[in-house]
């Protein structure tokens, strides 16, 4: 009984101290990518490749995107995106935005829609991925780590160009492991799939 007691004042100390984080690091490097979830490597698989990137064909240079789907009634609020660092390959910030608001200077909407609570961007596109795309020429080499807080269903682009090139969705959904998308610029899917 005092196990039982415990568990349960131990979830209501996580669910009241805002739920759960989770940290999606994006390194874009020449013809590669690496993706890590809370610090660990995750795309390509750690165990065949420590260290390594995936090649993939992408634009040489491109702005980023992030996405997150409209809450969860079974988790705490708030949920979405956190924040968003770019760095370049030095570890030099490039860009941040912790979200006290939706700046449409920066951002361009280009799926659904979004509010801001408690420095939180949250989508509000019912049964949809609410996305947005910093309006930036962006980098070639470069770093995104994107903290997203009791998301369920997330998605991180990386090298969008605008160019018809290939756009790369890292997609983290809760209960299922990490996997990387790649869509062409117009939403079509390629069929190519890594990570699942």
């Amino acid at each position: 009984m005092a196990v039982a007691a415990n568990l349960v004042l131990a979830a209501m100390c996580f669910l009241g101290a805002g739920g759960q984080q989770r940290i999606v690091s994006v390194d874009a490097r020449g013809e590669g990518v690496q993706i890590r979830v809370d610090g660990v490597q995750v795309i390509p698989d750690p165990f065949a490749a420590p260290g390594q990137y995936v090649p993939l064909e992408s634009p040489e240079t491109g702005t980023i995107s992030v996405g997150v789907r409209s809450p969860v009634p079974s988790l705490p609020d708030p949920q979405g995106i956190d924040s968003v660092v770019v760095r370049d390959s030095n570890g030099k910030e490039l860009f941040r935005d912790d979200f006290d608001s939706l700046d449409l200077s920066k951002w361009r909407v280009t799926a659904g829609s979004f509010e801001v609570a408690d420095g939180v961007l949250s989508g509000r596109q019912q049964g949809a991925t609410s996305v947005v795309e910093l309006q930036d020429a962006g980098w070639r080499d470069y770093a995104l780590e994107v903290r997203f807080r009791n998301a369920g269903h997330v998605e991180v682009g990386v090298r969008r160009a605008g160019s018809g090139g290939l756009l790369y969705h890292a997609q983290l959904i809760r209960e299922y492991p990490s996997i990387l998308l790649a869509y062409r610029e117009d939403s079509a899917d390629t069929g190519t799939l890594l990570g699942a």
